[in-house]
């Protein structure tokens, strides 16, 4: 058999070397025929994705023999590592075959320090991209792994990929790993990336361990508290202990630990993220509502699969405010700025009828409608409202509105917060007025 390769070691099943070869050159191998490739392919049982050039790594073992038989193992895109058993159709029987080879990828033991340096290692990530192939050069390997995890590695992970304890603790004295919970290393700086505090909170917590609460919610995109820091982590079985910056809860019941991907980082699905939410004291009512309300419109969740949820967790606390707020079969009430919430939380400390949200009328979206009553309410901001365009936009939109018979009526920031009670009262007064004229109407005989 001859081959050509760079830093790989072909085994026999028995275990034993039978060819090793070198970065370059042709060598003759002992024993069994047999030969091993690697190469770079789309489907591999190793790496889900090689997402950066310095992992793909090629190494060639090939033998001139005739009539190779394959076995092809495949899962997704990566790497592909065949193997190849081959018959001699001079001296054996079609039927019979030799032993088939093996690659050693990640091998502790055995490996000399210039081995080591051209193998590669199968590692297991907390991000989506789930297992990844490192080659080369032990500082290569930590920023081919740290690139896929937002800057952030293991100890674990480290001792995964052929770093000794010694190589770590150099690495830690020199700088190149920072520690930022015990066992978890930013590489090279603490300048972290969008995800990084995120990704070291899985790394800190374990496999098992999913984004939950506030944290989840943030990467659904259905809420954002710029007060809360913590990153909130949902981990498997009983007790715990405490990480500074890391909320942790605990859980024995497998379905709260469903695994979803946002973001590319594992989280609780959105249904049990709207439940978690709902049992935190501290969130108002209306908070919660928005939530469910951005999780439906955005396509995240259904109400059916909302229900389905909500009656599968009936002894948490959050469980029943989400079934209410589902079986209300009520409009949005997702607004769009600050104005407009300030404007809802107004009208309904007043208990005045519910508006819709954003509704269409007549070609253009008006901030709240009162359909029965005929009357609607425009919110301005100087910032969106100030330019000779928006003037021109808002008057036409008020005498198409008018000249189909609606009221209209427009608040401002201002009058909102130093004349509060006077702008509810005009509100409600319209209410009534337009709400006694159809009345008027409607009786009147035709």
């Amino acid at each position: 058999m001859w081959g050509l390769g760079t830093g790989c070691t072909c085994r026999s099943a028995s275990g034993k070397e039978s060819a090793r070869f070198g970065d370059s050159g042709a060598v003759r191998g002992r024993g069994s025929r047999f030969a091993w490739v690697l190469a770079p392919d789309r489907h591999s049982p190793f790496v889900p994705s090689l997402t950066h050039a310095a992992t793909a790594v090629c190494v060639l073992c090939v033998a001139f023999v005739p009539n190779p038989g394959f076995s092809l193992w495949t899962r997704s895109d990566g790497v592909m590592l065949r193997s190849m058993e081959t018959r001699s159709p001079v001296t054996k029987p079609e039927t019979s075959t030799t032993p088939t080879a093996s690659i050693e990828v990640g091998e502790r033991s055995g490996l000399d320090r210039s081995q080591r340096h051209n193998s590669c290692w199968a590692v297991n990530t907390v991000v989506e991209v789930g297992v990844v192939l490192v080659c080369g050069h032990p500082d290569r390997r930590i920023a081919d792994l740290a690139t896929v995890q937002h800057g952030m590695v293991s100890r674990r992970q480290l001792r995964e990929i052929g770093l000794t304890g010694s190589m770590i603790e150099s690495r830690k004295l020199s700088g190149w790993l920072l520690p930022m919970h015990r066992g978890v290393y930013a590489v090279g700086h603490r300048a972290l990336s969008r995800f990084g505090e995120e990704v070291a909170a899985l790394l800190a917590m374990g496999p098992s361990a999913l984004l939950s609460h506030q944290t989840a919610a943030r990467l659904w995109g259905f809420h954002r508290d710029p007060e809360h820091k913590e990153i909130d982590v949902l981990v498997r079985g009983g007790g715990g202990h405490w990480r500074d910056g890391i909320k942790e809860s605990r859980t024995k019941l497998a379905w709260r630990l469903e695994r979803a991907y946002a973001n590319g980082l594992p989280v609780t699905t959105p249904e049990q993220t709207l439940i978690d939410l709902a049992t935190r004291l501290t969130w108002t009512p209306r908070a919660l509502e928005r939530a469910v309300d951005e999780a439906l419109a955005t396509g995240l969740t259904t109400r059916s699969r909302l229900t389905a949820a909500t009656t599968q967790s009936t002894h948490r606390a959050g469980a029943a405010d989400v079934r209410a707020l589902v079986a209300e079969r009520r409009p949005t009430t997702l607004t769009r700025s600050q104005a407009e919430e300030e404007f809802l939380k107004m009208i309904r400390e007043a208990e005045l009828p519910q508006p819709e949200i954003n509704a269409a009328v007549y070609g253009f979206t008006v901030d709240f409608y009162w359909h029965e009553q005929g009357l609607v309410v425009e919110v301005d901001g100087y910032q969106w409202h100030a330019s000779k365009s928006a003037f021109e936009r808002d008057r036409r939109k008020d005498a198409i509105l008018r000249g189909n018979g609606l009221e209209l009526t427009r608040v401002t920031w201002d009058q909102m917060k130093r004349q509060r009670l006077a702008t509810t009262a005009r509100i409600a007064s319209q209410l009534a007025t337009l709400k006694r004229r159809s009345d008027e109407l409607a009786a009147i005989p035709f």
